[in-house]
């Protein structure tokens, strides 16, 4: 037939079949008239014409599976039969759907969070863009910011790069003038920062050579959330000069909204100006840069991070004393942004939400073949009348497929839930919420979901169609008018599907058990304070107003008094850096103890508090004194270290009476300070078990325009907050005030991903239990049908309800125990693999994990196979019988 004559016939398939029939009724008349003219009578020559013609619907089959017109007209025919059949099981089919429903939501939902968090960046050919980085493998650093010099020195030398520029994210700027005060997160970056980046401003211009000179550098760049919060989008800001810490920054550009948020949540973009003291290279150079990079072409980033550690070592050997154990590398900006750590925790999670859909498949495996059973005499009837195991298969498994696709259907219900859960449950911080706005259910979602959906119909369906279809017409309907069973090879292909089920919940529980306790051991660390009843906010003292000590003492003097007033407040206090927030780090001598040079001396965690911290905070004074009113700038600097401090200098002999010696900028005087307390450990980040030295100043020796003020109070925290905001203003009416919260919401913004995980994978456990439960019932509960009249002869013939109820255990049992023995050794390496994974992060429980898990499923499975036994020892024998 000619291709024109096919798709023709795909608009004409009625007459197509009516053709076929036709020609298959003149063949056999044909016979027929030459059997009647060979003297056979009409009913012989009729019955030898169809002998020998054969099976007319076979026939029909093999024209059928040439012809596309009927190929299609069948398969149309199968799914309105598919459908039919699960209307027909709307037991099954609901129980089928919300299984499947749960298993393709679960994972189209972290399908979403993947695709959120791993978006592709906005900005040009991100492929090609990279960041230049300080390793260090003694502080296990290898994203570390550069230094000015180092920068400058790269940017001069470096081949492999056609841009190099540099930007500081740790800045702010106090926004006054125009409504209330608002201090803005900045991003100062070099004047090339947006051509290397590929990207232009969404109204008016970037930054152009040379505004990066300290005479030239007031001009400030607008994210599209400040323009529209503070500006209402008005396209006149351009040229609008605007007060930024107390000095006119004119506005000359907006960016677009896509690129707020490209690598940190920024409100304004200011030129990065170096001052000549900083241009100097030196030893002790403080490093604040993120340096970007944009790789020339045909250059790899192999060949430039090479180029790189030639280069690195030429500066160290320029610059005498260079910081030992520092060297430079180049990332791709995308995995500077999304590091190794993130990568694992998705993938651990996408594989562990893999796991329970190939659970959901298996126990769906096993609802196929119990109902497989009862549809064994139709089988068996349509290979009677010529159907081929081909034929059948298909069948099958287009029922299978639209099965999946109701599935998937409502599990783009499921993942909808899931997407508004995880975007609830990520608004625990700027970046989060941020990250919570770019999980939507987009095409890529949708397409995802269809993919899994079909993938799970072949993953659930293969094996019961195949099982289904290859079923003998003749045993199968003496079999069926006998007894009715589903035969005992079904029997034994759904325990041995059981048995998988079985392993493979062991394995995913394992994981998440593993991952579970060592994430809720992080959080329940003993962080050395107490975050409960206290209130925080930031403040970053204007430069124009507050530009000396005194000046800044006298603020914080009058706003701790003034907050110490309201009502509810117990206490307040003034901090330079809150607990797990990551304190800077200063170097220090210790007298006594030999003096090393200036790049070789330890490291410790800087805290400058005023006399009540530690008592807002609830943070134990071990030894000696706290800091009274009279430790002011008039008197010899103290100071206060952590039992981290006392335990690496101080391990033997009194540290009270003795002196450190520590630089806390590199431009300024050594300062000589007497030690005379120790407090506890204090965590510096969330879940910390190893603590860093930790030294604490008195803030009235040292103050500081970045500050952090906190109160502890006896009512609720969040009622505090807006008397909190009038205090601080009835100082200074023009002091922005930053991110005022509890103290437990700061606790919660820096574990809340680890807190997230903990409930994802609680939810897969807890799913993973209910599945095997289900397939464990749904077995016995089968078996004890099937062998109803046994139960009712034994019980007849004199046995006891006690043995019927034992030996149903003991077949439930048999498959628990097999399904324990085959995922036992599998899931051994699990703690290993996931602590090499996470080395260091948290402690793997190898031991309670791995006795833990299999006595939690082994529970659940007797509780699953109890109660069908206990149906099945309340059979009433003459009812067994009489229904047989």
């Amino acid at each position: 037939m000619s291709l024109f004559h096919r798709i023709t016939n795909l608009f004409a398939r009625s007459k197509v079949r009516q053709a076929i029939d036709a020609e298959l009724e003149s063949h056999i008349a044909m016979r027929i008239e030459d059997n009647l003219a060979s003297g056979m009578s009409p009913e012989e020559a009729r019955r030898d014409a169809l002998l020998r013609f054969g099976n007319p619907t076979v026939v029909k089959e093999r024209v059928t599976a040439v012809d596309a017109a009927l190929v299609l007209d069948s398969i149309r025919q199968d799914i309105q039969y598919g459908i039919y059949g699960l209307l027909k099981s709307p037991g099954f089919t609901i129980a089928a759907t919300l299984t499947l429903a749960l298993g393709i939501g679960i994972n189209s939902s972290l399908y979403s969070l993947a695709s959120g968090i791993l978006r592709q960046l906005p900005i040009l050919e991100p492929g090609r863009v990279g960041v230049v980085v300080a390793t260090n493998t003694s502080f296990d650093e290898d994203r570390g910011p550069l230094s000015v010099p180092e920068f400058l020195f790269l940017r001069e030398q470096a081949q492999s790069f056609s841009e190099m520029a540099a930007g500081d994210s740790s800045g702010s700027f106090n926004l006054t003038g125009n409504g209330e005060p608002e201090r803005l997160t900045a991003f100062q970056v070099s004047p090339n920062y947006f051509q290397l980046v590929g990207v232009t401003a969404e109204l008016g211009r970037t930054l152009l050579p040379g505004e990066d000179r300290p005479e030239q550098k007031h001009v400030v760049i607008l994210s599209q959330s400040l323009w529209q919060r503070r500006f209402g989008l008005d396209p006149g800001v351009l040229g609008r000069a605007i007060q930024l810490d107390g000095e006119k920054y004119t506005v000359i550009g907006v960016m677009p909204s896509s690129f707020e948020h490209a690598y940190y949540p920024v409100d304004i973009w200011t030129p990065l100006a170096f001052g000549d003291d900083q241009k100097l290279p030196r030893a002790d150079a403080p490093r604040n840069l993120v340096v970007f990079t944009r790789l020339k072409p045909g250059v790899a980033f192999a060949q430039a991070k090479a180029e790189l550690r030639s280069l690195d070592t030429r500066y160290s050997a320029s610059v005498p004393g260079h910081s030992k154990g520092w060297s430079a590398s180049v990332t791709s900006v995308e995995d500077y942004f999304a590091p190794q750590a993130l990568h694992n925790s998705l993938a651990f999670l996408m594989g562990v939400a893999g796991f329970v859909l190939l659970i959901v498949c298996v126990n769906i495996s096993g609802l196929l073949i119990a109902r497989g059973a009862s549809r064994e005499k139709e089988f068996a009837i349509r290979r009677a009348l010529g159907a081929g195991s081909w034929r059948l298969v298909r069948q099958l498994m287009i029922e299978n497929l639209i099965l999946s696709l109701i599935g998937g259907g409502f599990g783009l219900l499921v993942a909808f839930g899931g997407v508004r859960l995880l975007r609830w449950r990520l608004d625990f911080n700027s970046y989060g919420a941020f990250v919570a706005d770019k999980i939507t259910m987009n095409g890529g979602v949708l397409t995802f979901t269809l993919a899994i959906s079909v993938f799970a119909a072949l993953l659930f369906g293969l094996l019961p169609a195949f099982a289904t279809s290859h079923v003998h017409p003749g045993s199968s309907l003496q079999e069926g008018e006998r007894t009715g069973s589903s035969g005992r090879k079904r029997g034994r292909l759904r325990s041995v599907l059981v048995v998988g089920e079985i392993s493979l919940s062991l394995i995913l529980l394992t994981c998440c058990a593993v991952m579970i306790k060592g994430l809720y051991d992080l959080d329940q660390l003993n962080a050395g304070f107490d975050p409960k009843q206290v209130v925080t906010t930031g403040l970053q003292l204007t430069k124009a107003t507050y530009d000396s000590a005194a000046k800044q003492r006298a603020f914080v003097q009058d706003s701790l008094l003034r907050i110490a007033n309201l009502p509810g407040v117990h206490l307040a206090a003034a901090t330079t850096n809150l607990p797990i927030s990551f304190a800077r780090m200063i170097p220090f001598s210790v007298e006594g103890q030999p003096m090393t040079r200036p790049e070789e001396r330890p490291l410790a965690r800087y805290y400058a508090i005023s006399p009540d911290y530690l008592h807002v905070m609830n943070i134990t004074l071990l030894r000696g004194r706290g800091f009274i009113p009279s430790d002011d700038a008039s008197k010899p600097a103290v100071a206060l270290i952590n039992e981290a401090f006392v335990k690496q200098f101080f391990a033997k002999g009194d540290v009270l009476g003795k002196h450190v010696t520590v630089a806390l900028n590199p431009s300024s005087d050594q300062t000589v300070a007497e030690i005379v307390g120790i407090v506890v450990n204090v965590a510096d980040y969330q879940g910390q078990s190893s603590f860093q030295p930790q030294i604490y100043f008195p803030y009235a020796q040292f103050p500081d325009a970045h500050l952090t003020l906190v109160a502890r109070t006896s009512m609720n925290p969040r009622g505090v907050i807006a008397a909190l905001r009038q205090a601080i203003w009835s100082v200074d009416k023009n002091q922005p005030i930053d991110n005022p919260r509890t103290m437990t919401q700061v606790v919660t913004n820096t574990n809340g991903g680890n807190r997230l995980m903990i409930l994802l994978l609680e939810i897969f456990a807890i799913l993973a239990l209910l599945l095997v439960a289900i397939g464990i019932y749904g077995v016995i509960s089968s078996t004890v049908s099937q062998r109803n009249r046994e139960i009712g002869i034994r019980l007849a013939l004199g046995a006891h309800r006690r043995g019927i109820l034992l030996m149903v255990l003991k077949n439930g049992l048999t498959l628990v125990a097999m399904g324990l023995l085959v995922g036992l050794p599998l899931s051994v390496p699990i703690p290993h693999l996931l602590g090499r994974i996470y080395q260091g992060i948290f402690v793997i429980h190898t031991v309670a994990v791995l006795i833990g898990v299999p006595a939690f499923v082994a529970l659940i499975a007797i509780v699953s196979t109890y109660l069908p036994a206990l149906r099945a020892s309340k059979v009433d024998p003459v009812h067994a019988l009489r229904y047989e």
